[in-house]
């Protein structure tokens, strides 16, 4: 998974914004050495609370390629690509 607002700190990890279960999250992953994301933590945010044109584009960048189930906690990505 490789997003326009990954934002790096070691090269491993990163976040993004995705719809989970049909609301907007942020999403945490790890990225291992083949480049696969694992989800490991998520927060759902309010659209409003993003108020610059940036943050906003990157929401609807964003949201139209991820799209994540989380039950019984586990994550599955269904990518809208």
């Amino acid at each position: 998974m490789v997003s326009s607002t990954l934002r790096e700190k070691d090269g491993t990890s990163g976040w993004c914004f995705a719809l989970l279960n049909n609301k907007l999250a942020e999403i945490f992953f790890l990225k291992n050495k083949d480049g696969q994301a694992t989800i490991y933590a998520h927060c759902y945010v309010k659209k409003e609370d993003y108020t610059t044109k940036k943050e906003r584009a990157w929401i609807e960048r964003d949201i139209s390629r991820f799209r994540v189930t989380y039950r019984r906690g586990k994550y599955k990505i269904a990518a809208n690509e």
